[in-house]
């Protein structure tokens, strides 16, 4: 990945940094645009709304910074994912008393504590967990994030994929965990 070269963000890597382009206003002020040449690749992941996000991340450090965050700690927070959470596991809890034909399935992860490249976590907003039974059509649940390091799942037989992301306030979702694979028998 790109080095960005902008004294501020020295240090910095980010996937997207080929777009951006960090210069100083006539007032002092650090300033964020697009590059007028597109990226390499504009078919690749979200390269309009990182960009967004990425300058959002500049301007909340010029005019909400209450809080005297670093321009890296700002952009970080607006426009860099979290860490794929680490190390799925399930517990099968017995059977389910309101239905005898399905069982709870506790899934549960480690926590992410981290964004890309080991930048601080400082916004989690929770977790989503993939489903499949068939590793082709995926459903996530639930529809708002888990805010814990685990769910319970009530499941009928079957053969089980599953895959853990997580989300921050911003919406930078991470990657997939590992796939966790099992069977339900009642």
């Amino acid at each position: 990945m790109p080095k960005v070269t902008q004294p501020l963000m020295n240090g910095f890597y980010e996937a997207f940094s080929n777009i951006f382009v960090f210069q100083r206003n006539p007032f002092g002020q650090t300033i964020c645009r697009r590059k007028v040449v597109p990226a390499q690749d504009p078919t690749s992941a979200h390269v309009d709304q990182r960009a967004h996000r990425w300058a959002h991340g500049v301007h909340n450090y010029l005019h909400n910074n209450s809080s005297g965050e670093s321009l890296t700690t700002c952009v970080v927070d607006a426009a860099i994912s979290p860490d794929s959470p680490k190390n799925p596991t399930h517990t099968d809890k017995g059977i389910d008393e309101s239905d005898p034909v399905k069982r709870v399935i506790e899934i549960s992860w480690d926590a992410v504590t981290n964004k890309y490249n080991g930048w601080p976590l400082n916004n989690l907003a929770g977790y989503f967990i993939n489903l499949s039974t068939d590793y082709a059509s995926w459903q996530r649940l639930p529809e708002s994030p888990i805010v814990a390091d685990h769910y319970d799942l009530i499941l009928p037989a079957d053969n089980y994929y599953i895959t853990v992301q997580a989300i921050d306030t911003e919406e930078n979702i991470s990657s997939e965990s590992d796939t966790l694979i099992f069977t339900v028998t009642i």
